[in-house]
């Protein structure tokens, strides 16, 4: 895998929560580690059928233990295995990371023996344990547990020693040419936070809000994106406003993007950019529409796709206060 330059960003702390709840959706995870895992890894485990489990874990000595996310996982032989996820937003990486996950795994396996969810033979369900890093400086913890274990090589020890490893996916040492090559939101989204200037950073969100809207259906996933997209910019510059919607993060940012087109920095490619954002700003006017309103009829459809984004951005304010079709396009005096 190509590896892309350190980047010397620091995620804000909200972070965390819009990556748990964006984490949080099946197709989300399934997309995460259906494209950032080893195949071989995944042999025989069904990702669409995977069911999110309470992640929290209780020792038997009473202290309680949470990891971000469980996932059970079915497998074609009819048993199944537990995905662990853990999601690491600090600004370096964690070395003892391989004890942390090995101790999820321990708690893990006690719960399914004491409720007797065994596989087969009675034997233990296979783990896959993930860590999922978007810190500034990359990852150079060991990912395997032998490798914090003070033995010489030739130590006939080793063969007592828990070797538990971990799946690293670290957002930051994907290259740019990687994750194009790559179909989904979540590799559109490392995009976005890979981007080393505006020209990137707007060619991402064209791919996103186009991804939108070829994919009808994600208007929760757009919602979370909204979220993450707002927290991203404000990252990128601390002194923009911060919207309390994420239909007005998607006009900010439409706004300064075509900022960025008034000042130059996009020459040659305004037109396919333009467009590219017009297209994404009526496939998500639509589905708001059709949220809230219902079925929509033919001659909508074909108004919002016909209209400029100046257009577009003022029917989507009206849609936060309207209560009919007729109150989003009626005209208002100026």
């Amino acid at each position: 895998m190509a590896k892309a330059k350190a980047k010397t960003k620091t995620p804000p702390t909200d972070y965390d929560g819009l990556y748990h709840k964006l984490f949080q959706r099946p197709a989300m995870v399934s997309q995460l580690i259906g494209g950032f895992v080893e195949p071989s890894l995944l042999a025989d485990l069904d990702l669409d059928g995977m069911t999110m489990l309470d992640s929290k874990f209780h020792a038997r000595t009473g202290q309680r233990r949470i990891s971000d996310m469980v996932w059970r996982i079915p497998r074609g032989d009819g048993d199944h295995a537990y995905l662990v996820l853990l999601l690491e937003f600090q600004s370096t990486d964690e070395r003892y990371m391989a004890v942390r996950m090995a101790t999820y795994a321990v708690l893990l396996w006690q719960r399914v023996i004491s409720r007797k969810e065994l596989n087969a033979g009675g034997k233990l369900p296979p783990l896959l344990p993930v860590v999922l890093y978007n810190g500034g400086a990359r990852w150079r913890a060991p990912e395997r547990l032998a490798e914090l274990v003070a033995l010489p090589p030739e130590s006939p020890l080793w063969r007592l020693q828990p070797n538990l490893a971990y799946h690293l996916i670290d957002i930051g040492a994907f290259s740019r040419t990687d994750l194009d090559t790559r179909d989904g939101l979540v590799p559109l989204w490392f995009r976005l936070e890979n981007a080393d200037d505006e020209d990137q950073l707007s060619e991402a969100y064209e791919a996103l809000m186009g991804w939108f809207a070829d994919h009808p259906g994600y208007s929760d996933e757009a919602e979370v994106f909204g979220d993450l997209l707002r927290a991203l910019f404000t990252r990128l510059d601390p002194d923009m406003p911060v919207p309390g919607n994420p239909l007005e993060t998607r006009n900010m940012l439409v706004e300064r993007v075509e900022q960025w087109i008034a000042d130059g920095k996009l020459a040659g490619r305004q037109e396919g950019l333009q467009e590219g954002l017009q297209k994404g700003e009526a496939a998500m006017l639509l589905r708001l529409l059709e949220g809230r309103f219902g079925a929509l009829p033919d001659a909508v459809r074909q108004r919002v796709q016909a209209a400029d984004l100046a257009m577009l951005q003022t029917w989507g304010m009206r849609i936060l206060d309207a209560e009919s079709l007729d109150g989003v396009f009626a005209d208002r005096p100026a």
